[in-house]
């Protein structure tokens, strides 16, 4: 009996350590409209050692087009961001660990419009009309019974909200996770500045320790309360799920798959951007660098539910660990 719970743990281990191997990409949705309220990454089913330390670099450069109207409202959301994130991960030990992460978003106009439509094209994808809208333009507008509810044409920079993290687990594979979300960002460009409160599970799917294959299902929640133009009509709660596969042919090597759903960002509009459900999922290659937890990551992301995250999202991400 005691060699088979020394083998069930061992392989519980095994498992964990796969799913964690080149960290999830920690994406969420980049939206601009998505700021509003915490949106976690999920899908991290393993922990820091105690008193191991992983720094995090990832930067994420989404592009959006967002265009819709009614006879009552408007909404137009063209242009790029990049968000530079430094974070971290230390093990407490007693099965916890603590994160953190600060993103700096670089709001503009960009140079992805054209590359954009060339990969739709490709691919047989709808451009959302786009390609009807001059390229590489930053403009974000809101209406609604004629008034002007929010207006920007120029770029910005500075802080986005910085998030505190913990994670709690008693068995290999099972990740109990708490975030806090800080307001100091700025709310007049939609850089963010709001509060909120996430809660999830991070599960680690039951592949077999020796197969390659990997995963994690996750399920939870977050509230928020928005600051900025837009506050009125936020939504307090939203439903998260997440489902995240992998496969590493090898130590050094690792593709991963990731979907990410979240309920709708916004309430009393009848615009899919505001009132649609969010649905972003992408591809990830990731390398690991020499031996231990540094991991580099490469991928993409793509709106599976049209205008409710970016049109498209490049992630380039560091894992620094032990």
């Amino acid at each position: 009996m005691k060699n088979h719970i020394q083998r069930a743990v061992g392989a519980g281990l095994l498992l964990a350590a796969s799913a964690g191997a080149g960290a999830s990409s920690g994406l969420g949705n980049p939206a601009t409209l998505a700021r509003s309220a915490l949106i976690p990454g999920l899908g991290e089913t393993g922990l820091q050692a105690p008193g191991q330390t992983t720094w995090r670099l990832a930067l994420d450069l989404s592009n959006e087009y967002v265009a819709e109207a009614t006879a009552d409202e408007g909404l137009l959301i063209d242009g790029e961001t990049s968000r530079l994130r430094i974070g971290f991960a230390h093990g407490l030990g007693t099965g916890l660990e603590l994160t953190a992460e600060l993103p700096l978003l670089i709001q503009g106009g960009g140079w992805m419009d054209g590359p954009i439509e060339d990969w739709h094209r490709f691919f047989g994808l709808p451009n959302g009309g786009r390609e009807f809208a001059p390229r590489d333009r930053l403009r974000r507008l809101r209406t609604v019974d004629g008034r002007t509810v929010f207006e920007a044409s120029r770029s910005a920079q500075g802080l986005g909200d910085l998030r505190l993290g913990l994670g709690y687990s008693r068995q290999p594979g099972r990740v109990w996770r708490a975030q806090l979300l800080l307001p100091t960002a700025e709310d007049r460009d939609l850089a963010g500045g709001s509060r909120g409160l996430a809660l999830w599970l991070d599960q680690a799917l039951p592949f077999s320790a020796g197969s390659g294959f990997s995963g994690a299902l996750s399920l939870g929640g977050s509230w928020s309360r928005a600051e900025g133009p837009l506050a009125e009509d936020a939504r307090e709660s939203l439903a998260l799920l997440g489902v995240e596969l992998g496969w590493q042919p090898s130590p050094r090597w690792r593709l991963s798959g990731e979907l990410l759903a979240h309920s709708a960002l916004y309430r009393g509009s009848a615009l899919a951007g505001l009132d649609r459900p969010g649905v972003p999922g992408g591809l990830f290659l990731a390398r690991r660098l020499g031996e231990g937890g540094r991991w580099l990551r490469l991928g993409f992301q793509e709106d599976l539910a049209t205008r409710s995250s970016p049109d498209f999202t490049l992630h380039l991400g560091l894992d620094l660990g032990p």
